[in-house]
């Protein structure tokens, strides 16, 4: 990777940046737009990897999105309040996509369409009070990271036609119910992680689908209680964490169905 970040005055040419260049970080670079544009024109070809955080210009993502070898794309801390249908329409070819530490009040639920190939999604720290429509039905993604947001809730459309996605991060929120419809079109998730949230009750959350999951991260929310047959649909369940809850009262037949469970932790 070719790092120039955070410099206050510089000048770039072709000398500087050469034109098979891969992977190139120009986060906070104080330098006029025409100035990174024609950097970014220089290794038009060549170019997969891209960060632009702390840079506050919109303007570029389009630039950026135009470079047709770019696959992952960084966004982090741009003070994005926004995300417009059209802020990423020309990112078509992008596969991974990180917007986070953003401040986003208004997420477009058309913000990802144009991004067919979608497969890494980062939208911690971004202040979200809630799941963003924009995260329902996007096919290929395969990671969606929500963690260290301030949501509430979880809906059952929340998490509607993602039956690619192997690994979402939902913790570090104020997640206090889990319905039993949360998860039921996750088929292909094999990690899981809850941790750190409000959580009070399990309900049947686990009690159906999600015969993938191989790792699920309870930790440090407020279960009092292990009930019969809570994860008894977790047959391909390796790794669980219940570490510090309240538990007071663990049921008879509380671990059913966790017939591979390798890691356990209380």
């Amino acid at each position: 990777m070719l790092a120039i970040c955070f410099l206050s005055v510089i000048t770039l040419s072709y000398t500087t940046v050469q034109k098979n260049v891969s992977s190139l970080d120009l986060s906070g670079i104080h330098m006029s737009l025409q100035g990174i544009s024609s950097v970014l024109q220089s290794i038009n070809f060549s170019l997969a990897s891209l960060g632009l955080d702390k840079i506050g210009r919109d303007n570029l993502i389009n630039v950026a999105c135009h470079i047709p070898t770019l696959k992952t794309l960084r966004l982090q801390c741009n003070n994005f309040s926004t995300v417009s249908d059209k802020l990423l329409q020309s990112c078509t070819q992008v596969t991974d996509l990180d917007i986070s530490g953003n401040n986003i009040t208004d997420l477009s639920e058309a913000a990802f369409r144009s991004i067919k190939g979608l497969k890494t999604l980062r939208l911690d720290n971004d202040g979200l009070s809630s799941v963003p429509n924009a995260t329902r039905n996007l096919p290929t993604l395969k990671k969606l990271d929500l963690s260290y947001n301030i949501i509430k809730t979880l809906g059952c459309s929340d998490f509607s036609n993602l039956r690619r996605l192997e690994k979402l991060y939902l913790n570090n929120n104020l997640i206090s119910n889990l319905e039993g419809c949360v998860f039921q079109d996750l088929r292909a998730l094999n990690s899981l992680t809850l941790r750190r949230n409000r959580i009070l009750n399990l309900g049947d959350a686990f009690t159906k689908g999600l015969q993938h999951l191989k790792s699920l991260d309870l930790g440090f929310n407020k279960l009092t209680n292990i009930r019969t047959k809570y994860f008894k649909s977790l047959r391909s369940l390796e790794d669980l964490s219940l570490y510090d809850n309240q538990i007071k009262t663990l049921e008879d037949g509380a671990f059913v169905g966790l017939e591979g469970l390798v890691h356990f932790t209380k």
